[in-house]
């Protein structure tokens, strides 16, 4: 049977009460205020974290991404203790701001020290597991109509393929619908079994970055804990950090953050994940994302060197929610659509209904969201479909989504047959 690869990002538990990257760093923001408030003269509501964000802004994009952010914390929490102004990449960090006065997580008043950003960023990171175990726990009460949905769409995919998962988020949604899938964890202890990460056969679901079911035990080892509403191990002051060969510091956790996940990802279990990502995708006959933002280079990287394989014609197919007034990428997209085509290995010109230049294009997002149709390359060798109207709304499509992971309107001989709406 053939094999299909899905790849689940953030976008996809949107729709499902899981907070979105903006509403991370939203949280981000309101948990800093309660815990390393600034206490120099500022308005009542400033924070460390806000602080970083606003000296040290990582790039000049205007959204805010929480991921930014804490590779920043991560940062100046590395400096050396006895001299706060040795840094560890001077070209990010070319003038070194004065610490603002906080008052630190134990209560004591202080000019913020690494050891400060170490324990903001070891404290965000719990606290979103927290929200997100709360979140989760309830996810079978409050959103059971929408994993109907998903669970129906991918039982229709099961038809035709055998299914594997490479979760990205930290969320339960798709093991909600799909109950069955294995993750690598022994499901009456809970201890991880790599051995079963090595065996041919698929329906899998592996959290690369951590899951809310993650709970780190008094030895730092990860385990598989079922019940969400059960006490978690180790807080924060109660963990050591690790090094990374480039001198930065991590506290030791149960999920990976931030923009430095390579390094993280050298760890159990997220390092047996890592590794039969490029055996996974070899494997795959098709590529589903879903929800993507297409900001994890190692796994763009991959996807590219695969794409320009000419060996194996691998459809690749992407559903996410975009602006309707955003340009198609045809016409060149946003930054989303520039990564999304360079991990596809796919020209902008290629893309519009496989349309050729003597065929119109839709130049916005809005009309094929409104035809509730893919825009698709006209390549044969690397063929690329994109579906702009979200996750549910493609699981109410799903026979449009499995004619675009079979390719459709290709012809045997590699040709374009004509061009329909469906």
């Amino acid at each position: 049977m053939k094999k299909l690869l899905v790849v689940i990002g953030a976008g996809a538990s949107i729709e499902f009460g899981m907070p979105s990257v903006i509403a991370i760093d939203q949280l981000f923001d309101k948990w800093s205020q309660r815990y390393f408030p600034l206490i120099d003269g500022r308005s009542f509501d400033d924070n460390l974290y806000r602080w970083v964000k606003e000296n040290y802004k990582v790039s000049n994009k205007d959204d805010s991404n929480f991921e930014d952010t804490l590779y920043t914390v991560q940062t100046l929490s590395s400096f050396n203790e006895g001299d706060a102004r040795k840094v560890i990449r001077q070209s990010d960090y070319t003038t070194i701001k004065d610490s603002p006065k906080i008052r630190a997580f134990h209560g004591y008043e202080t000019i913020a020290e690494t050891r400060d950003f170490f324990s903001m960023h070891a404290l965000l990171n719990d606290e979103l597991m927290s929200y997100f175990r709360n979140k989760c726990s309830k996810l079978e009460i409050e959103k059971k109509p929408e994993l109907e949905k998903v669970s129906q769409f991918f039982n229709y995919l099961k038809s035709d393929y055998e299914l594997g998962f490479i979760n990205l988020n930290y969320d339960n949604v798709v093991l909600s619908a799909i109950p069955e899938l294995k993750t690598g964890f022994d499901s009456d202890t809970g201890k991880f079994d790599m051995s079963t990460l090595f065996k041919d056969d698929w329906n899998f679901c592996y959290h690369i970055h951590g899951s809310a079911h993650f709970d780190m035990r008094d030895n730092e080892e990860i385990f598989w804990n079922k019940d969400l509403a059960d006490k978690f191990g180790l807080g924060p002051k109660n963990r050591r950090s690790f090094e990374t060969p480039e001198g930065l510091q991590h506290p030791m956790s149960s999920i990976i953050t931030g923009l430095d996940k390579i390094n993280q990802i050298y760890r159990e279990p997220f390092r047996q994940y890592f590794f039969q990502l490029n055996q996974k995708i070899h494997e795959s006959d098709a590529i589903l994302f879903i929800g993507y933002g297409f900001n994890d280079s190692y796994l763009n990287d991959l996807m590219r060197t695969h794409s320009k394989d000419k060996s194996k014609r691998r459809n690749i197919v992407v559903i996410d929610y975009q602006d309707e007034n955003l340009r198609s990428l045809s016409e060149g997209g946003n930054e989303w659509g520039y990564k999304l085509l360079s991990a596809a290995a796919t020209p902008f010109y290629q893309m519009g209904n496989g349309s050729t230049n003597l065929i119109y294009r839709p130049d916005k997002v809005s009309e094929y969201k409104n035809t509730k149709t893919f825009e698709f390359s006209d390549s044969y060798d690397n063929p690329l479909y994109v579906w702009y109207s979200g996750f549910l709304d493609a699981c109410k499509n799903k026979e449009k989504v499995k004619k675009a992971l079979d390719g459709y309107d290709y012809e045997p001989d590699g040709s374009l047959s004509k061009i329909k709406y469906f």
